[in-house]
């Protein structure tokens, strides 16, 4: 079956995007910042995703949805994470070195009051992380492999551990993933080579890894297993 899917740094962009979704984020995919005067922008995010604290699908259900546990912050503060997507060791743009674009996001997104853009931009900056008036704000790095020399408030993922996980959520929750027409082609995709095309999650790996052009790492998909299962998993939202 023909797929109108993105193709190149796009691919990796909407897979990274459908993790987040898969966990429970609300997501918006390659958001511009623009320059204040002028009509240059000032940089791209690959995705801005906003997670709620105490969303639940099905809650009542004998298995309500469960996600990733390492992925979701503080149980009690909303989420609100800058996600950077590569396909070689996981890095954050330079661009969130700058003060100006870190204050810039602040006012587009409108969570805090103007008093706060500043010192909010300050703790990005430096400490990678920021919490406030319920929020907690921070970034994800997703990659070929994790990075030693990135903050360690960085929270990281290698595309094969993001794959296997995706590849788990779809086969254990086949039969409400199957009604899937309304979504965009690249989810479908994700569902249909998941459950028909991939005989186990190597499979499913190693074809999306070179479908993505990541290189794969030796051991990445046993390596992905082993780390899913030292994440801690908790009941909420999909998608």
């Amino acid at each position: 079956m023909a797929c109108d899917c993105p193709r190149g740094h796009k691919l990796q962009e909407s897979v990274a995007n459908w993790f987040m979704r898969l966990n429970g984020f609300f997501t918006l995919p390659n958001f511009i910042l623009h320059a204040d005067v002028g009509s240059p922008q000032r940089t791209e995010f690959d995705t801005i995703a906003v997670r709620f604290p105490y969303r639940a699908e099905l809650h009542d259900s004998p298995t309500p949805l469960s996600d990733l546990g390492s992925l979701i912050g503080s149980p009690t503060l909303a989420q609100c994470v800058l996600v950077d997507a590569t396909t070689a060791t996981c890095k954050l743009s330079s661009a969130w070195e700058d003060l100006g674009n870190l204050t810039a996001w602040m006012q587009a997104i409108g969570i805090l009051r103007e008093s706060e853009w500043t010192n909010a931009a300050q703790s990005l900056r430096d400490a990678r992380k920021h919490v406030a008036d319920g929020f907690e704000f921070r970034f994800i790095a997703i990659g070929q492999k994790t990075n030693k020399h990135l903050h360690g408030a960085v929270q990281q993922y290698s595309w094969a551990e993001v794959l296997h996980w995706i590849f788990g959520r779809m086969n254990a929750y086949e039969e409400q993933k199957r009604h899937n027409s309304q979504w965009p082609s690249i989810g479908r995709l994700l569902y249909r080579t998941a459950i028909k095309n991939a005989s186990t999650p190597d499979v499913f790996v190693r074809r999306w890894l070179l479908r993505m052009g990541v290189a794969a790492p030796s051991g990445a998909t046993q390596s992905a297993c082993s780390q899913s299962s030292h994440h801690a998993i908790i009941t909420g939202a999909g998608v």
